[in-house]
């Protein structure tokens, strides 16, 4: 943590010793992202400023988006970057919270390994059997068995949705024209009666712990939660890596060093030279100054975000996410300091 980061969690400490916690002035609501649900849940619970406290609703990150914009949600929490057009005509920014991977997950009794070009073709129907051949090609050594594959997916908008989406049209022409990406998509395996759509990373979860054969996609630590078998999946240079919070930061890192983190925080990284594929920040989204705030309900979400960029990031680890790289952390609390 740097200097200024320490300062900063310094000061926060002070203050919130002279926080009464018997007395709440008023709560104020936030919700969105379920991937993000229990860091966000542990934050919000354990968090007090002069009276006011936040409660966090897990509702998915599009319907987060939409209450914060309808004015029910003083702060909302997103896996999926809110596009440019959006955030201009409401007036909101994207601020990284921390780092996240999703990962999908099978209910087989084996390990597997899989790529995005042979998912993409499950999720459009065109491999429906456990031994197709393209399958067996990247299990040479596995003895698969020649029963049906069910897709579960998410029915609600999602911004898990949009990440895994945007990563699967990357390799796949047909998928980019048929279906896209975005926060909630079409399923052509829905319409082969292979489909399976809950609601939330639990409804995905739970529904690929119970059917046989199945795929989903989840935040991790939600397959960790249900002990899920998770699917080995190359990164940009070809190596399968297990997931673990050290091969989270190394592709933020590999990413950033190759590429570059852009100023606005617009990434996933999907393809990172190392570490774990399909890695994104978790993304707190609220309006530009929080201008639909006043007085101290304004500076309690600020020292809300303070604390979890500091202190807040310390749980992060134990919980199945990764901290936010130092610069990241320090240019966020720029934004927030011009407040």
């Amino acid at each position: 943590m740097g200097k200024r980061a320490r300062v900063i969690a310094t000061l926060f400490v002070i203050r919130i010793l002279f926080i009464s916690y018997g007395y709440n002035k008023e709560y104020l609501p936030a919700g969105g992202s379920t991937a993000m649900m229990p860091v966000m849940s542990y934050r919000t619970s354990n968090f007090s400023y002069h009276g006011y406290r936040l409660t966090y609703e897990g509702v998915g990150s599009g319907t987060g988006i939409s209450r914060l914009i309808d004015g029910v949600y003083a702060l909302a929490a997103s896996d999926e970057y809110v596009p440019y057009d959006v955030a201009r005509e409401y007036g909101l920014i994207n601020l990284p919270i921390l780092v996240q991977a999703f990962v999908f997950v099978a209910n087989v009794p084996f390990d597997i390994r899989l790529n995005a070009t042979v998912i993409a073709d499950i999720y459009l129907g065109k491999i429906t059997y456990r031994d197709d051949p393209s399958i067996k090609a990247l299990n040479p050594n596995v003895n698969l068995p020649h029963e049906p594959i069910y897709a579960v997916h998410r029915k609600d908008s999602s911004g898990t949705t949009a990440v895994i989406t945007t990563r699967l049209s990357k390799n796949s022409e047909e998928r980019r024209e048929k279906v896209g990406a975005s926060d909630t998509v079409h399923r052509p395996v829905d319409d082969i009666g292979h489909g399976i759509p809950a609601i939330g990373n639990s409804g995905v979860a739970e529904t690929v712990k119970k059917t046989p054969y199945s795929i989903g996609y989840v935040g991790y630590a939600r397959a960790v939660e249900l002990k899920l078998r998770v699917v080995s999946l190359p990164n940009g240079s070809g190596e399968f890596v297990r997931p673990s919070i050290d091969a989270f930061s190394r592709a933020v890192e590999s990413y950033d060093k190759t590429y570059g983190i852009p100023g606005n925080f617009s990434v996933y990284i999907l393809d990172a030279p190392s570490g774990r594929p399909i890695v994104s920040f978790g993304y707190v989204v609220i309006y530009r100054g929080l201008s639909n705030l006043s007085g101290e309900a304004k500076e309690a979400v600020k020292e809300f975000l303070r604390y979890a960029l500091t202190m807040g990031q310390g749980i992060l680890k134990s919980a199945h996410f990764a901290p936010l790289p130092e610069d990241i952390v320090e240019r966020v609390l720029d934004i927030l300091n011009s407040f």
